[in-house]
């Protein structure tokens, strides 16, 4: 019944033949009610085989070439992992010296702060100094009227008198 469907005399001629079998097939293959194999089937199958082992027989020829490339990249991943080791040590001690260098940081700031409000407190006692320079001034002012007042009074206590 497929050998007539299909008009297979002894089996696929070329790969064109076998590529309008499979779609043959596989459009009669849901009415394909046989248990056994059919020679469609078989020739399918043949093929597929046929693709396995070359892509075998290729990966045959390719295993000692991925072999070395095994062991090349495992070699480059030690040294990876030694220079890895190695910058981890180095960024490590980076790491602490940056922190040594931020503890230094805040402590030139607490001093700076320290110093800020020292200098706070010299500005504050230079005001009180000033403003009591600027009461004596006044003082010295109100002496100097007082002053003139009093020699004003003598004058005129000379004029009358």
């Amino acid at each position: 019944m497929i050998r007539e469907k299909l008009k297979i005399d002894e089996g696929p001629k070329n790969n064109l033949d076998i590529l309008e079998k499979d779609y043959v097939y596989d459009v009669y293959c849901a009415e394909d009610n046989y248990g056994a194999l059919s020679e469609v089937e078989f020739w399918h199958l043949k093929r597929e085989f046929s693709d396995l082992k070359r892509e075998f027989s290729d990966l045959k020829r390719e295993f000692p070439d991925l072999k070395k490339e095994v062991w090349r990249l495992k070699r480059e991943f030690s040294d990876l992992k030694r220079e890895f080791s190695d910058l981890k040590k180095e960024g490590v001690l980076a790491f602490e010296k940056g922190v040594l260098a931020f503890e230094k940081g805040v402590l030139a700031f607490e001093k700076g702060v320290l110093a800020f409000e020292k200098g706070a407190l010299a500005f504050e006692k230079g005001v009180l100094a000033f403003e009591k320079g600027g009461l004596a001034f006044e003082k010295g002012v109100l002496a100097f009227e007082n002053g003139v007042l009093a020699f004003e009074n003598q004058v005129l206590a000379f004029e009358k008198g």
